[in-house]
């Protein structure tokens, strides 16, 4: 009898085993979350730099050289950027959604006996003009009723530059984070 009932309960905990392999996985959100991609990089173009001097591209993407002078086969553009809300579900539920944007400035970069320093940091964010490193932009997504919503905005720099020697191309990134402050 001892054997006939650990045989059955083997039995009975093996076929619990297939039912709960079986069942189908229960349904989970992805946690909801704010990123931040670059569409398009701060382009200063070509220039020419004898001792120093500037060029500044605004979030318009007017152009303003002192010290420079344009050299062909070069374009310039502001950086634009997107920024998105993923709610992580597939809701239709409106939602109002508040982020926060930093900008950090690079620092100083040098090639080729030339350095440059970004500066005067602009951006097209309503409310916004002048923008510094660290500074905290606020961005509403209002009425958001899709799973992603997203806004883009631009932003203009100065190029300070200094030329030693030689020549050079620099590239500055400008990193950018997002953080979600508020959904309701």
């Amino acid at each position: 009898m001892t054997d006939f009932t650990g045989r059955r309960l083997l039995g009975v905990a093996a076929g619990l085993a297939g039912v709960l392999v079986l069942a189908p996985p229960t349904a989970r959100a992805d946690p909801a979350r704010a990123v931040v991609t670059a569409d398009a990089r701060l382009d200063f173009g070509r220039m020419v730099v004898i001792g120093s001097g500037s060029r500044r591209v605004s979030a318009a993407g007017a152009v303003v050289d002192s010290g420079v002078m344009s050299a062909p086969g070069g374009s310039t553009r502001p950086a634009q950027f997107t920024v998105s809300y993923d709610r992580g579900n597939e809701s239709r539920r409106p939602l109002d959604v508040t982020l926060e944007v930093v900008l950090s400035a690079p620092g100083a970069v040098e090639t080729g006996g030339v350095s440059g320093r970004l500066s005067a940091f602009e951006t097209d964010l309503p409310g916004y003009g002048a923008i510094a490193p660290g500074q905290v932009l606020q961005i509403t997504l209002p009425n958001c009723t899709q799973r992603v919503c997203s806004r883009s905005f631009r932003v203009g720099a100065r190029i300070d530059l200094t030329r030693s020697y030689g020549g050079g191309t620099l590239n500055l990134p400008l990193p950018i984070d997002a953080t979600i402050v508020n959904v309701d």
